[in-house]
């Protein structure tokens, strides 16, 4: 039956936040041309009100380019348990068409976790192990930077991965986090840096005793080792290497002591 576009409203439930402008585009020009070809299906919350259940993306295109009815599938309002089961819906609709990330899942399944259901009972509506529920929830922690880069495929989402960078410095997480996303760093990149970074922050090994600041003034490979012997053009290789670390505004004995310029520097000078 069709609906007319003005009384249909977004799922109040809906885990999706974000829809890419272009891709919208692309579905409105291709309805423009073809027709809507699947019917969206809604729920009657009340007298000609309907909330969307799957097909937003579509109701949306047909919104940008005028079209006043849409062609849908309506089934009566839920019962007391609706928000829950409109939620289910909706995520499971967008599982299906790979149309939500990882953060938006995060809260969603944190969403069914508040309602009562059990973390067993999600993982089957997800179709995913209970780890990979767990690992998504964890995203929802994290500063709205950092969940952007996992929202967009910038940082892995990996268990390892997720964990290494809880264990940062609050005051250097989103900075350190940008960084790695920037280089496209591999989780195991990412657990190292992020490793080290951590036991900075501990105290092992920092403050002044034991470190050392380089001829530019700030701690590098060659302060660690007390290098003077090398040659010009070494010694500008090193220092601008680690000038460009992950690392670099957070350098110290703890950080750096383990790092492989560190190693190479010392072989260079025996």
């Amino acid at each position: 039956m069709k609906i007319a576009v003005k009384n249909i409203f977004p799922n109040p439930e809906q885990p999706r936040m974000e829809f890419d402008p272009d891709e919208l585009a692309d579905l409105a020009e291709s309805i423009r041309e073809h027709g809507l070809i699947n019917p969206i299906a809604l729920e009657l919350v009340g007298e000609n009100v309907y909330w969307i259940i799957d097909g937003e993306r579509r109701w949306r295109a047909c919104v940008s380019i005028g079209l006043t009815e849409i062609e849908a599938d309506v089934r009566p309002a839920m019962n007391s348990g609706g928000q829950q089961e409109r939620l289910i819906l909706a995520l499971i609709a967008n599982l299906k068409r790979k149309n939500i990330n990882p953060v938006e899942e995060g809260y969603a399944y944190k969403k069914l976790l508040s309602h009562g259901m059990s973390l067993e009972e999600i993982s089957r509506i997800a179709g995913f192990h209970s780890s990979n529920v767990r690992i998504r929830m964890r995203l929802t922690e994290f500063e709205p930077e950092i969940q952007d880069l996992f929202a967009h495929g910038h940082l892995p989402v990996h268990a390892q991965t997720v964990a290494a960078i809880r264990e940062l410095p609050d005051e250097s997480r989103v900075r350190i986090s940008r960084s790695l996303a920037n280089r496209k760093a591999t989780i195991p990149v990412i657990v190292s840096i992020c490793r080290r970074a951590a036991n900075a922050a501990t105290g092992e090994h920092k403050g002044s005793k034991g470190k050392k600041e380089g001829a530019n003034g700030h701690f590098n490979a060659l302060s660690l080792v007390g290098a003077k012997v090398l040659d010009q053009k070494l010694t500008q290789a090193v220092t601008m290497t680690c000038h460009n670390c992950i690392l670099f505004e957070d350098a110290c004995l703890a950080v750096c002591s383990n790092c492989p310029v560190v190693e190479l520097v010392k072989r260079l000078i025996k």
